[in-house]
């Protein structure tokens, strides 16, 4: 989404155009005398503000999405016990407002003090002592939707959703049973869905729909659960989860794979499921191949296969722009993939 059909940050430019345009009707009366000419200096006020409102609504777009998102990053407990704390505070100002009020001196700005030193106050307290709220906090499908089968309970990681692939698998019904979305995971991805930068933007509304998708599956159950924040990273909250309950971890992610198999937690990698259906080149093995550029060693020249893994090919620069037969000779395989060694025949 360009920022220019950001919703969010059209309805901020309208409401500081309406903001200058009430500002422009509060100053006409001083100005001038008939009404007509109050309304030509208040459209000139809105217009004049809106001139100047590019930076100030981006700032304040940017400042909005900072605060949701941690807002959302925070566990269920900690905004359960803030939300208590400052409904507390706004009722104890109330009561004060009434007492106070006869003090000589008194104006409005003497409640909004009270108010936000209340709050402050009454928010930390509630904070520090969060774990109180936690038993009101915890949804019911933490033990509702879980079918206790060891077997079937799968926790898919952030980068698993994003990638999309899950949901062809899916549905070729290679993944059944109960596909398990950690709370802090969902918190992740709207924050994504979110963030003020484009790419991230996508792949978190991408990450949202696939999920939509995947519940809409018949022999799936995804399920939505919360977890108890023990503090840590994303990778460390997923391995510690699906201790918890038992279950494997979907995920793309190489290192989480190797952590988690050193504490006997099963991990489901697509691409390693993609690497498994590559069609299989030995050694000897002859392909035609379409030399595409120059390899990194004089003389050499670069081709791929149809699942987009690169061959490099002895004395193949001479062919470059070209299909030449090709003699597979070695194949190796690294962190980022296979690489296959061949040499031109002939």
């Amino acid at each position: 989404m360009k920022p220019e059909h950001d919703p969010i940050r059209a309805i901020i430019r309208a409401v500081l155009v309406l903001l200058g345009a009430a500002a422009g009707w509060r100053i006409s009366p001083l100005l001038v005398q008939d009404s007509l000419s109050q309304g030509y200096i208040t459209l000139l006020c809105a217009l004049l503000i809106s001139l100047f409102t590019g930076r100030p609504s981006l700032w304040l777009r940017n400042s909005v999405s900072r605060v949701a998102g941690a807002w959302v990053g925070l566990p269920p407990q900690a905004v359960l016990a803030a939300t208590v704390a400052l409904t507390f505070a706004l009722i104890v100002s109330l009561l004060l407002n009434g007492v106070i009020s006869n003090i000589p001196g008194y104006s409005w700005v003497w409640q909004i003090v009270t108010t936000v030193i209340l709050a402050i106050f009454l928010v930390s307290i509630a904070l520090i002592n969060q774990k109180f709220f936690t038993p009101f906090a915890e949804r019911p499908t933490q033990t509702l939707t879980i079918k206790g089968i060891s077997g079937v309970l799968k926790l898919i990681d952030t980068n698993i959703i994003i990638d999309g692939r899950i949901l062809e698998v899916s549905r070729a019904g290679f993944l059944e049973g109960t596909l398990i979305v950690p709370g802090f995971v969902l918190r992740e991805l709207q924050y994504f869905a979110d963030s003020s930068d484009r790419d991230k933007r996508n792949k978190g509304r991408r990450g949202l729909d696939l999920l939509e998708k995947l519940r809409a599956l018949r022999h799936l159950d995804v399920v939505v659960r919360e977890f108890e924040d023990t503090g840590g990273g994303v990778d460390e909250r997923l391995i510690r989860a699906a201790l918890e309950i038992n279950a494997s971890i979907v995920s793309n992610d190489t290192g989480l794979a190797r952590v988690a198999s050193l504490q006997d937690v099963k991990t489901i990698s697509l691409n390693v499921l993609a690497d498994a259906l590559k069609p299989k080149l030995g050694a000897g093995d002859e392909i035609s191949l379409e030399i595409i550029k120059e390899g990194t060693h004089p003389g050499q020249g670069i081709g791929y296969l149809e699942d987009g893994t690169m061959v490099v090919i002895e004395d193949g620069l001479a062919f470059k722009g070209r299909t030449a037969q090709v003699s597979i000779q070695t194949i190796t395989q690294t962190s980022l993939g296979r690489m296959v060694f061949a040499k031109v025949i002939g």
